[in-house]
């Protein structure tokens, strides 16, 4: 009887260990981040700039601009990515931009993707 009161207090102990685990952010993981924050605006800005150059490649005239940033988060890695879903205008187009920054050790910043997110039929 004494062994099956402890083997269910482990038991139990065990189990509200692992569920409240279940809710701690992912090591390595992405974290949310507020879409006021300097370093996401700072981000999101070299990423118009960035994009923009893209484009003028193909187009010399092309242009990009930040609307809004709808959402971001961070990952620590070497350095910071910061991922951001973002408003934008492309050639007087707003579209939905799926972006990653990420900002080095040495401080400088590099566009390493963008994608836009296809409309949502209603």
């Amino acid at each position: 009887m004494k062994s099956s009161i402890t083997t269910f207090l482990v038991a139990t102990l065990v189990l509200v260990f692992w569920s409240s685990s279940l809710h701690a952010q992912v090591a390595g993981g992405y974290t949310k981040a507020e879409t006021d924050d300097l370093e996401i605006a700072n981000s999101a800005n070299f990423a118009m700039k960035a994009q923009e150059a893209i484009l003028r490649k193909d187009n010399k005239d092309a242009k990009v601009s930040l609307v809004k940033i709808l959402e971001a988060s961070k990952q620590v890695v070497a350095g910071m990515n910061y991922k951001m879903k973002l408003k934008v205008n492309v050639d007087d187009k707003e579209k939905i931009a799926e972006v990653v920054v990420w900002k080095k050790l040495s401080g400088e910043y590099e566009l390493t993707s963008w994608n836009y997110k296809k409309e949502e039929k209603k």
